[in-house]
């Protein structure tokens, strides 16, 4: 036998030996799954609302998003809120795998102006308006001077000088005494009058405010003018001067304050008063400055026109 065979021969030995001296079963290796992986929580934020997006300096918004937990496991969430950059508010949102969770935060705008709002990465804006603030100019007296009982208007400029509307309850006084309130509503920067009537039946000179804007009123000392041929007569202030040209024309005033002219214009049966009407009220309008009819009023005769009384204010030479 050669070496090489020897050798084999021995080797078949020993394994089988091996194997036959073996006196424990080895059991087979069992077979193990993979451990399955879980992804962790992972949340993303969605549908950022503010309302309302527009709100008066120190009024609140309410802030609004979605936030949905799209990883595998539970977790918790913290949802910071910034207003313009600094943070206003924080909440921890603790949602399953999957779950989907609506929070809303609630916030003050103080000051005037557009914020940004951001929260969860998203970013919106809303805009707080500088509160109505109302501004009222000094009362005009139309006329400034009248007769007892006649009545006199007090008008003022009310101007809201904010940006959101807002009401204003505005007071008459007369001598310091409360007479009348007008409500004015007005959005942002719009304008509107106050306008009341003051009647006094005393002489003197009335202290005449709104909302603390003053001016003055004067009840003028009256004498009273008759015509006898035209059965009318007139009252006005004592320190004017009454000139009497005609009994046709009658002129009552003070140069440089105020006068009155009553004329008297009698037609013949066949002249049109309207076209007589016409006529003067275009001369009166082409010779005299500022000219303003105020009101006319015909007079009836057996259901005929047999007059019309006109009232005008008008400016002559400078000279009211």
């Amino acid at each position: 036998m050669s070496i090489k065979r020897l050798l084999q021969a021995l080797l078949i030995g020993l394994i089988i030996f091996s194997v036959s001296g073996c006196t424990t079963p080895v059991e087979p290796a069992e077979f193990t799954e993979p451990a399955e992986f879980t992804e962790p929580a992972e949340f993303e934020v969605s549908s950022l609302t503010v309302t309302p997006s527009e709100v008066v300096a120190g009024e609140s918004v309410t802030v609004m998003v979605d936030i949905e937990n799209v990883g595998g496991l539970e977790g918790t969430y913290t949802a910071t809120l910034t207003v313009d950059k600094k943070v206003v508010d924080t909440k921890d949102i603790t949602l399953d795998a999957g779950a989907t969770e609506q929070v809303s935060f609630t916030s003050s705008l103080e000051s005037a102006g557009t914020h940004t709002i951001e929260l969860g990465g998203l970013t919106a804006t809303a805009t707080a308006l500088k509160p109505a603030e109302f501004e009222v100019s000094s009362p005009v007296v139309t006329p400034t001077l009248v007769l007892p009982g006649q009545e006199a208007t007090v008008q003022a400029n009310i101007t809201n000088v904010g940006e959101a509307k807002g009401s204003l309850t505005t007071t008459l006084r007369v001598n310091g005494v409360e007479m009348d309130t007008r409500s004015v509503t007005l959005v942002g920067g719009a304008t509107d009058k106050a306008s009341f009537t003051v009647i006094r039946d005393l002489t003197g000179t009335y202290d005449i405010s709104v909302d603390g804007r003053r001016t003055t009123l004067t009840v003028a000392e009256v004498e009273t003018y008759k015509n006898e041929q035209y059965h009318y007569s007139i009252s006005y202030p004592t320190d004017w001067t009454l000139d009497e040209e005609t009994p046709e024309s009658v002129w009552m005033g003070k140069v440089g304050i105020a006068g009155i002219v009553v004329s008297v214009d009698i037609l013949t049966a066949a002249a049109s008063l309207d076209d007589f009407y016409a006529i003067s009220i275009e001369d009166y309008e082409s010779g005299w400055s500022d000219f303003q009819l105020v009101s006319r009023q015909d007079v009836m005769e057996n259901e005929e026109v047999v007059a019309i009384e006109v009232t005008a204010e008008a400016t002559l030479g400078g000279t009211p």
